[in-house]
C-alpha cells in the first residue's frame, strides 16, 4: 500500500492474506485500527498513523515482527504501536495513551525515536530502548534502558 489516505474504517488496512506486506508514505487517521498486521511481517515507511479510535498499529501476537522507520503515531486512542517483535526507528510518538507497548514474549528496539506527551511513553517489560528523547510524559518508559536516552532534558534513570 503506497502514497494515500486511508480514514473511516474498522480497520484501516486489515490483517494481509500473504505472511508480510508494505505500506510506505500512507496517512491512517480516524479508524477504529489503523493497521491489523498481526502474526504478519510489516515494513512501514514515512506514514502518519493518528486520530485512531485503537491502536494505531495493532501487533500483539508473538508472530508480528515490524520494521517501521521515519512515522508519526498521534493521538490514537490505545497505542501508538503494538510492536510484539521488531524494531521502530527516527518515528515521533505524541500524545497517544501509550506511545509503544510490547508485552507478550517477543523481542522489541526502540532507537533514534521521539515520544512526548503521551500518557505513557513505552510500556511493557519486551521491549529495549536506545537514544531516544522522552519530554512530558506522565511516565517515560518500562522496558530495558539500553543507554543514551534523555528524558525532560537529564539523562534516563
Amino acid at each position: 500500500v503506497m502514497n494515500g489516505s486511508i480514514r473511516g474504517f474498522d480497520d484501516g488496512i486489515g490483517p494481509a492474506s500473504s505472511p508480510s506486506f508494505r505500506v510506505e508514505r500512507v496517512r491512517l487517521w480516524q479508524n477504529i485500527v489503523g493497521i491489523d498486521a498481526a502474526d504478519r511481517r510489516l515494513l512501514l515507511t514515512d506514514s502518519m498513523i493518528s486520530t485512531n479510535g485503537g491502536d494505531g498499529v495493532a501487533g500483539a501476537s508473538l508472530g508480528s515482527n515490524y520494521t517501521i522507520r521515519s512515522c508519526v503515531f498521534e493521538r490514537n486512542g490505545n497505542r501508538g504501536l503494538y510492536l510484539a517483535n521488531g524494531v521502530v526507528s527516527e518515528s515521533v510518538f505524541v500524545q497517544n495513551a501509550e506511545g509503544l507497548r510490547s508485552n507478550v514474549g517477543g523481542t522489541a528496539l526502540a532507537v533514534n525515536s521521539s515520544f512526548q506527551r503521551n500518557t505513557v511513553g513505552i510500556g511493557g517489560v519486551d521491549v529495549a530502548y536506545r537514544s531516544n528523547v522522552f519530554s512530558s510524559n506522565t511516565t517515560d518508559a518500562g522496558g530495558r534502558n539500553l543507554g543514551d536516552n534523555v528524558c525532560d532534558g537529564n539523562v534516563c534513570p
